[in-house]
């Protein structure tokens, strides 16, 4: 984690810090648009003690609990209504210490980035939130650096619907491109405008899944499919055994 952090903090110091060109205010933040075209509200600003912010402002319908707020290393994370009319909200993300900036600055292009597609409001809360939470699940210290058994199982999973159903009906280049659990959104597959929710379990377990949250059962297309994927363990050597190695080369191939 420490050698990618210098890592990406060398290659950050080549891109100019969006904050340099914004002056201090007197009092409430200083804001310049992060970019027009995007669909959402979002700022660069600095506060009247200099301190940069990212800045998210969303109508007053749209609700966002506090205590759903991720608590991350280096950041204080808060809501505010403004005082104009009509009255919005601002999520606002504060870089307490300045020299970190190029990891902040990641941090909010990712989310841009994450956005950039999403015209309602409420979903569009709901995957910044999420990003922040991996985000806080990356910079959290001692991190592993394998995936569980339980998120191997789900990746086979996902990888076996795109190779065995979604690959032959509309080859592999647009198959991948259908493919969202890298970007973790709710569901796995958006297809055309279909949404498809993968999930696994194994063959000696009850049969029932586990929805992790409403969101996953809650798609924007017009409809949605649930593939569930039952899996057993098997020796190394026995025939049509599969694993996450070997479906990886084989996509990749």
């Amino acid at each position: 984690m420490a050698i990618y952090l210098k890592m990406m903090r060398k290659m950050m110091r080549k891109i100019n810090n969006p904050w340099n060109e914004i002056q201090p205010p007197q009092d409430d933040v200083n804001a310049r648009r992060v970019d027009h075209t995007h669909p959402l509200d979002l700022f660069w600003a600095k506060d009247s003690l200099g301190r940069y912010l990212f800045i998210y402002e969303f109508p007053e319908a749209v609700s966002i609990a506090k205590n759903n707020l991720p608590e991350i290393q280096g950041l204080q994370i808060e809501i505010f209504s403004t005082p104009n009319k009509p009255v919005k909200k601002r999520l606002i993300l504060l870089l307490k210490e300045t020299e970190n900036w190029e990891i902040f600055l990641a941090l909010c292009n990712d989310i841009i980035h994450s956005t950039r597609a999403v015209r309602d409001g409420s979903w569009a809360t709901q995957i910044f939130i999420r990003r922040l939470k991996r985000w806080q699940d990356f910079l959290k210290k001692g991190r592993k650096e394998i995936l569980s058994e339980d998120e191997i199982k789900g990746l086979i999973g996902e990888l076996i619907f795109l190779r065995n159903y979604l690959t032959p009906s509309f080859g592999l280049e647009h198959a991948v491109r259908f493919w969202q659990g890298p970007e973790d959104l709710p569901q796995d597959f958006n297809v055309n405008d279909s949404a498809v929710e993968i999930k696994c379990q194994s063959g000696g377990s009850s049969p029932t899944i586990h929805i992790s949250s409403a969101d996953q059962l809650n798609s924007q297309l017009h409809e949605l499919y649930l593939f569930v994927v039952t899996l057993g363990k098997t020796p190394p050597e026995a025939e049509n055994a599969v694993n996450l190695p070997l479906l990886i080369t084989e996509l990749r191939a």
